[in-house]
């Protein structure tokens, strides 16, 4: 908990938000169901959140009504009611270096083989490029290797790879927690390759 980054579930049809936004400005916002960023938001005003809640009402369908679709073809119990695709989520703004944390659960037991620099344009949030292995310190990479297998096994994976990003301030010595994936991901595979060797496909299979 200590590495996760302030967050609030958003109904993005409540228009009582914009006088009682989710989080303190600033703060990011997007959709729960999406990806490359598709209807996400930098939110530093109430005409932003008006702006952002006007784009996502519009939106948010493209991504919604399939994902509810699915989900309805899922055994889910009592957890159905918590998979709508229509919420949005709230984010508190983190700053830092980036990088990808990349393992797999396998019979109960985490495992992490390697740690990628995700690069972004100096300023800004654009990202440039890849570097293989990873150029933070030894401890701040003790550091994300350990969470990583601990949140790994909180959460129940298990027989899967999975990929964790986190931010650090230098600065201030703070890592923060950025999303999880319980897969590889395609981008650094050539890195993998030109590295070790081996694509981290070997890793899946």
């Amino acid at each position: 908990p200590e590495l996760t980054p302030p967050f609030a579930l958003v109904d993005p049809e409540d228009d009582a938000l914009l006088d009682d936004p989710p989080l303190p400005y600033p703060f990011w916002l997007k959709p729960v169901v999406a990806f490359s960023s598709t209807l996400g938001f930098r939110i530093d005003s109430r005409e932003d959140l008006r702006h952002a809640l006007r784009e996502i009402r519009q939106g948010i369908g493209k991504f919604a009504e399939p994902f509810e679709a699915f989900s309805q073809r899922a055994t889910l119990g009592d957890q159905r009611a918590l998979l709508r695709g229509r919420y949005c989520v709230a984010e508190g703004i983190i700053a830092g270096r980036g990088c990808t944390v990349e393992g797999y659960v396998q019979n109960g037991e985490a495992h992490v083989y390697g740690v990628i620099d995700s690069l972004r344009a100096p300023g800004g949030s654009s990202f440039t490029g890849y570097v293989y292995p990873s150029n933070l310190p030894d401890d701040v990479l003790d550091h994300m290797r350990q969470k990583s297998c601990e949140l790994a096994a909180h959460i129940g994976l298990d027989n899967t790879p999975f990929n964790i990003e986190f931010l650090w301030d230098e600065e201030r010595d703070d890592l923060k927690l950025l999303e999880v994936n319980a897969r590889i991901s395609k981008s650094p595979s050539p890195l993998f390759y030109l590295v070790e060797g081996a694509s981290h496909h070997e890793v899946a299979i």
